[in-house]
């Protein structure tokens, strides 16, 4: 009687299982992490406040109509370093016009953090062109490109930006060093930390700023962003040791068993060369879902066997030299 109780009662477990799962791999979050939303997908633009406006105090208004950029999270683009739904942001051409994403985080002093994102210039006519992430920690968020800390930037008068496919901590040239302004460090613009005479710990905003300005013909500007992440370093190097001693829940897919299709879902909980693979029983692989260089974040992907043989197959991810297996079973 108990044995056939608890068969009963093991679907519904499951199932309880995949939701507290679900709820943890619908936030997109790696260990660290300090934003929401940086996956960039539709239902993230909720996280991000938007603010549209020109330049600096005194610059010229911001242009009227198609000048003035829009965007589009969720976006079905394509970079090198993006993985599904990305960031759109775009304008017919522009005088000096900035457009800002910016959330709240709590930023404790004596903390490294460590800031990235990828980028893709769609057009490469971007000429007076800059994408910045900046921290802003005087009580208000960014409103224009000259705002606040520049954690890192591309910025076509620095001599980055046009043709780019690639992450900031890869390709930015542009940002702070210590400034007599703010109590910061910057380490080649990759790792900040606010100095303890701040106090304990801050209320600041994250922003991604990007802009152009032109004195003559105005030129569009068509880009797209895509995991951007703002990580506490101490978290993430805490986070990766509970992971290599218990990273079960790390690989997981859903529905397991499955009908034809299943979605693979896994943690990146720091930079990582990362291969996805599937294999059958016999050790032969079937195909390599994802071979690159990561960011840290959840990543999905749908596997569909809708025209295999077999009925049993092992997903294998390899995080640099860490190695994690998963037993998906279909259903015919």
């Amino acid at each position: 009687m108990k044995t056939q109780l608890l068969r009963k009662s093991l679907p519904g477990i499951f199932m309880i299982l995949l939701a507290v799962l679900s709820l943890l791999y619908v936030s997109g979050q790696a260990p660290g992490e300090m934003l929401q939303g940086g996956s960039m997908e539709a239902d993230d633009e909720e996280a991000w406040t938007v603010f549209v406006g020109p330049g600096a105090s005194g610059g010229p208004a911001v242009p009227a109509g198609d000048q003035i950029p829009e965007y589009e999270f969720g976006y079905e683009g394509e970079c090198k370093n993006c993985t599904e739904g990305v960031l759109h942001v775009y304008a017919a051409g522009t005088a000096y016009v900035n457009i800002v994403f910016s959330q709240p985080v709590k930023i404790k002093t004596g903390v490294t953090y460590k800031a990235d994102g990828a980028l893709k210039d769609l057009t490469g006519l971007l000429q007076n062109w800059w994408a910045q992430l900046k921290l802003s920690i005087d009580g208000d968020p960014a409103v224009h490109e000259n705002d606040d800390i520049k954690l890192m930037g591309f910025n076509t008068w620095a001599g980055c930006g046009q043709f780019a496919d690639t992450t900031w901590a890869k390709g930015a040239c542009d940002w702070n060093a210590t400034s007599d302004e703010y109590p910061i460090s910057l380490s080649n613009g990759i790792g900040l930390k606010l100095h303890d005479s701040l106090g304990t710990e801050i209320d600041a905003y994250f922003n991604i700023v990007i802009g152009m300005w032109t004195n003559g013909p105005a030129y569009p500007y068509d880009v797209v962003i895509d995991n951007v992440s703002l990580v506490d370093s101490a978290a993430a190097a805490t986070a990766l040791k509970d992971y290599e001693s218990d990273n079960s829940e790390c690989l997981v897919n859903y529905p397991n068993p499955f009908r034809q299709q299943t979605t693979i879902s896994y943690i990146v909980p720091v930079d990582s060369d990362v291969r996805l693979s599937v294999y059958d029983l016999t050790g032969r692989e079937i195909t390599s879902v994802f071979e690159g260089r990561r960011e840290p974040g959840t990543y999905k992907t749908v596997f569909d066997a809708s025209a295999l043989g077999g009925n049993v197959f092992i997903c294998k991810l390899q995080l640099n030299n860490k190695v994690i297996t998963r037993k998906m079973i279909l259903m015919k």
